[in-house]
């Protein structure tokens, strides 16, 4: 049974993860004790306000924290979500489930209308 507590939208766009952290409180570089190249690019399958799905080619690890930036083609802003599952998907992919973190009021604002403009 799903957790989930807001609606997810449905959206196919290409991202480039700029970095990542293992948690949220390690700052350690791990790109290279789990083989990740960054930066690397994911495919954002679904999003809400609070999370999104993605693809990618790399297994992604439980509380792995990736910083990105989203464009709505009129304004950007960097991101960081964390890894809450990952699993097998098709052929050599694989699905992961991410929570936004350390989200500012102004993020919260982007999110609010960058996902509005998906739903309409």
């Amino acid at each position: 049974m799903e957790n989930r507590k807001r609606d997810r939208y449905n959206y196919n766009e290409r991202i480039l993860c700029l970095s990542y952290k293992f948690d949220k409180y390690s700052f350690e570089r791990e790109s290279e004790k789990y083989n990740i190249r960054i930066p690397f690019l994911f495919n954002i399958k679904n999003i809400s306000y609070s999370g999104m799905a993605i693809t990618t080619t790399e297994y992604l690890r439980e509380r792995m924290v990736l910083n990105f930036r989203l464009s709505d083609g009129m304004e950007g802003r960097n991101f960081k979500a964390e890894v809450k599952w990952c699993r097998k998907s098709f052929g050599m992919n694989y699905l992961s489930g991410l929570k936004f973190v350390e989200l500012t009021e102004k993020d919260v604002v982007f999110l609010f209308k960058f996902v509005q403009k998906i739903k309409n």
